[in-house]
């Protein structure tokens, strides 16, 4: 039990942080929140990803004014228990005010490094570093300050620059959202964000929810150190493909918005884009042209004339990545994978992204073989409404020897590609191993 509190992100700080106190020689108020914040930040580094500049600053002056005042107020509405009342709406209006404070610092531009998930072994030696520093003076703090900034550069490096490029698919529920991560980190593709379908509710039943692009695809990105992505790629109108497009350009900056001809005269995809237009550039395309990502061609397979934006209409994507054959379709059904079939007789697919999550709507079993296709990947909710994916689908998929892999069951789906890789699917959850 003891070893899971230590493993989470309150209980590894608490311990830290308690041995910090304990360890460290005594100095002033300033000095202890600079040197705690310091010796925290590795472990914040493992769970949050990213770290504001002003962090350790902001806490050497607001420790030192902020809990004697707070505690003197707790005293005073102790004592006068009658009127406590205003005491505690004091303290409220406080606390109101340095979160309001803090939020807006946050929103400095370029104050917040994206830093990745950082290993256990440089945080380990990070950790001993710090609390040798904290316990040195002259030669030895130099030394102890030179080695302590070079673990925390080769652990940039090693993060930002990763020769692994990756094809993901995200466990979003029911929904499609993938990433093409690129070796280096450098030009990277989402294909779809995810979303929710916006059901009736009566008022009560409303709440404030996180949605899952926010808690699993911008929370994946920034362990890789990616702020930002070269495109996004939208398959069609959907909310549960591109539904949760403004939470991701919320958190990661976006250069370009790839799409099918025809979406962006859909009233859907313009209010979902709107906030946006500024800040990014919208590529329509059709069948026979592509489009490239750093030195990564992307073809555009379907659809053949521009459309409203529905299933049918969905952006196919074919591509190249680590030797093998991609093909990314959407929610296309199989009257439109026959035409690329007819359209491009000599295509042969590695992997496939099954289309509309295993609808038997869609993988036509003639398409499958002709592709050859070697492997299938499915994005469907767990014990979702629709009975995704369907067992005529997986029935197609076994009687053509295709493996697949479906994130209800598996998790994240992972393929890797690169230095020292053999690709193949990695799946989160062991069972599906």
């Amino acid at each position: 039990m003891a070893a899971v509190f230590i493993n989470q992100y309150g209980g590894l700080l608490s311990y830290l942080m308690a041995f910090g106190l304990i360890y460290q020689r005594r100095h002033g108020t300033f000095t202890t929140a600079f040197w705690l914040g310091l010796l925290s930040l590795p472990v914040c580094l493992r769970f949050n990803y990213r770290w504001h500049i002003l962090t350790i600053l902001i806490n050497g002056i607001v420790a030192p004014i902020f809990l004697p005042v707070m505690l003197g107020l707790i005293m005073v509405a102790i004592c006068l228990w009658p009127v406590s009342h205003m005491i505690v709406w004091l303290e409220e209006g406080l606390l109101t005010t340095l979160y309001k404070g803090l939020a807006w610092i946050a929103t400095f531009p370029y104050a917040t490094i994206t830093f990745g998930k950082i290993q256990l072994i440089p945080l380990f030696l990070i950790v001993i570093g710090t609390l040798w520093l904290m316990a040195s003076t002259g030669r030895r703090a130099k030394w102890g300050w030179g080695a302590v900034i070079s673990l925390y550069v080769i652990s940039f490096i090693g993060i930002h620059f990763n020769p692994v490029g990756r094809v993901i698919m995200f466990d979003i529920g029911q929904g499609d959202s993938l990433l093409i991560q690129q070796p280096f980190n450098r030009h990277n593709l989402l294909i779809d964000t995810g979303g929710r379908l916006a059901l009736p509710q009566e008022k009560w039943q409303r709440r404030q929810i996180v949605s899952r692009a926010e808690k699993v695809t911008v929370n994946y990105l920034y362990s890789c150190g990616i702020d930002h992505l070269e495109a996004i790629a939208l398959s069609h109108q959907d909310a549960d493909h591109i539904g949760d497009l403004n939470e991701i350009m919320q958190h990661i900056r976006v250069k370009r918005l790839i799409c099918a001809a025809g979406l962006p005269q859909n009233r859907q995809f313009q209010r979902q884009v709107r906030p946006h237009l500024t800040k990014v550039t919208i590529e329509p395309y059709l069948a026979d042209q592509h489009f490239m990502i750093g030195h990564q061609q992307i073809n555009v397979l379907a659809p053949v004339v521009a459309g409203p934006g529905g299933n049918a209409d969905s952006l196919v994507l074919q591509a190249q990545i680590g030797g093998a054959s991609w093909l990314f379709t959407g929610d296309l059904e199989k009257a439109g994978e026959v035409a690329i079939v007819d359209r491009y007789p000599q295509l042969r697919v590695d992997y496939l992204k099954v289309g509309h999550h295993g609808s038997q709507t869609a993988s036509d079993p003639q398409s499958i073989a002709t592709w050859q296709v070697k492997g299938a990947l499915i994005s469907a909710g767990r014990h979702n409404r629709y009975g995704h994916p369907h067992a005529a689908t997986l029935q197609t998929l076994k009687r053509a020897n295709v493996p697949f892999w479906n994130t209800a069951d598996c998790g994240m789906l992972e393929w890797r590609y690169g230095f020292g890789q053999v690709p193949m699917i990695k799946t989160t959850l062991k069972d599906c191993d």
